[in-house]
């Protein structure tokens, strides 16, 4: 492993608790292509996956389409555009606004419960459904994982798919990465270099 990011997520789900060593069957590990950008495979496995998946699994999406999303500018956001543009999908990007159709919920950071209308839910059908990559991986095969790995590397060779912004940070700092990432309205993704 040359580079690993620090997502929101991966706060929730460690704290209290940090792993130092690991031990994986080959069966389990995935190389990523050596052609692609160093950035760009350290935030791979979260990201552009939820955002990817998000898009084939909820709607039968077209060519020509169009695909709402709120919070545009988080990491999944940007990969939405980018993974969208390459399906021939159309996006719109709002600011907290409940259109018609279905909302997919990725994250839970701001702690707060998920508020729709009822008018929403009877009169536009709106239909509200919830993703978490870590399920839909116990959910599937190693393989199925892999493939979806490699379909966006080559989105990526494409250049249809681009890492979100990221500060590169020596793994022996990785404390300074870790505050940062906690921060509000830090728009740069923390990537632990070894």
């Amino acid at each position: 492993m040359l580079a690993a990011p620090i997502n929101p997520s991966d706060i929730n789900m460690i704290q209290g608790t940090w792993r130092t060593e690991a031990v994986f069957s080959e069966e389990e590990l995935i190389t990523v292509p050596s052609d692609i950008p160093l950035q760009s495979a350290a935030t791979l496995g979260v990201n552009p996956c939820t955002a990817y998946r998000m898009l084939m699994d909820f709607e039968r999406l077209r060519p020509g389409d169009s695909v709402i999303q709120n919070a545009s500018n988080s990491g999944v956001g940007q990969a939405v555009i980018q993974i969208a543009a390459a399906l021939g999908l159309r996006t719109i990007n709002v600011l907290r606004d409940r259109p018609g159709g279905t909302m997919v919920t990725y994250g839970g950071m701001a702690k707060q419960p998920v508020i729709a209308s009822v008018s929403q839910l009877i009169f536009k059908d709106l239909k509200l459904r919830g993703f978490w990559l870590s399920q839909w991986k116990k959910d599937h095969s190693p393989d199925q994982f892999k493939e979806l790995i490699l379909t966006l590397c080559d989105l990526i060779r494409r250049g249809q798919l681009t890492a979100p912004a990221c500060s590169e940070v020596p793994l022996q700092d990785y404390p300074c990465a870790l505050e940062a990432s906690t921060q509000p309205f830090v728009s740069s993704k923390q990537i632990l270099t070894m």
